[in-house]
């Protein structure tokens, strides 16, 4: 389901000048922002500055992004500051706002020097009245691609233990060899990291999320191979995917109405369970099973988006 959170806020910046302190308005907006697990979001920005090398004005970019303000989002899609309080946002001393390049929003599990996990940002356009950053994954310090071209495929099979056939999924091409399922997966940041899912149907129409394991590429296997449920009898895939034959309670993945996901996920992970931001989504096992799903990329209806202008 889309989840909103988008508020409009005025909030006090403080940054002293040549004339003291000045009182600077903002408007916030962000669509797709979801209540995190642990951790929380932080807004950074960068500013341009000047030297006069040889006598002559030079603009550089100052290079590390500095910390405005930390927010959560709460289930009913309001933002609001850490501590549960309204939302504000504080500029250092000195900062001047006419020399405001770009900001980005992290996800942090930490309080950290500069962002952990970029999850979208904006360069600043504007005027001397007023500057907006508009924000997506696509910024060059976020992802930098949209993700577009991303697909592929799970297999519904077991490899370790053949017999419990139905009871394992991995992002593969089956054949003599084995090929990787997935495509056209963009190396990530650093701060991120793919990770594959099972969504078995619970009562009341919600799901309940088995990870089948983190990676970063496609054409290798994930972090902990076939899994903490493997069997002991035949070979893994080098390939993302997990079997489950061993000390857990999903039944046949073939039943009508699982659904195979591949999410992107902080690093450090903020939550056990899948992260908001998903790539790759399987329609549900429908009554007539096949054991090969295709994975439609729906990276554009769950990226977030996000407004700022502040007016200087």
């Amino acid at each position: 389901m889309k989840h909103t959170a988008a508020i409009l806020i005025c909030v006090v910046l403080f940054s002293c000048t040549q004339t003291n302190e000045v009182v600077e308005r903002v408007s916030f907006s962000a669509e797709n922002l979801h209540p995190l697990g642990n951790g929380y979001y932080q807004l950074w920005v960068t500013f341009y500055q000047f030297n006069r090398p040889a006598g002559n004005d030079a603009l550089q970019h100052e290079g590390e992004y500095i910390s405005v303000g930390s927010f959560t989002v709460t289930s009913e899609g309001e933002l609001r500051a850490v501590d549960g309080g309204p939302l504000a946002f504080r500029l250092p001393d000195g900062a001047n706002t006419q020399l405001l390049k770009d900001a980005v929003i992290s996800v942090q599990t930490e309080n950290t020097e500069q962002p952990q996990s970029i999850l979208m940002g904006g360069a600043f356009r504007g005027d001397a009245v007023s500057a907006t950053a508009n924000f997506d994954i696509a910024y060059a310090d976020a992802f930098g691609t949209t993700f577009a071209a991303a697909g592929g495929v799970c297999t519904i099979v077991a490899p370790t233990s053949p017999s419990d056939s139905n009871s394992g999924v991995w992002f593969v091409h089956l054949g003599s060899p084995p090929t990787a399922g997935l495509s056209n997966l963009p190396v990530l940041r650093r701060g991120w990291h793919y990770e594959g899912w099972v969504l078995q149907p619970t009562t009341g129409g919600g799901y309940r999320a088995y990870s089948t394991g983190k990676f970063l590429r496609a054409d290798s296997a994930d972090f902990d191979g076939a899994g903490p449920f493997a069997g002991n009898v035949g070979t893994a895939y080098n390939f993302p995917g997990q079997d489950f034959v061993r000390g857990t309670v999903i039944p046949n993945l073939l039943n009508s109405g699982f659904v195979f996901r591949v999410s992107i996920e902080p690093s450090p992970d903020n939550s056990p369970e899948p992260f908001s931001l998903t790539l790759l989504q399987s329609d549900p096992v429908g009554a007539t099973p096949t054991r090969v799903q295709t994975l439609r990329n729906v990276i554009a209806s769950s990226a977030p988006k996000a407004r700022l202008v502040i007016q200087r």
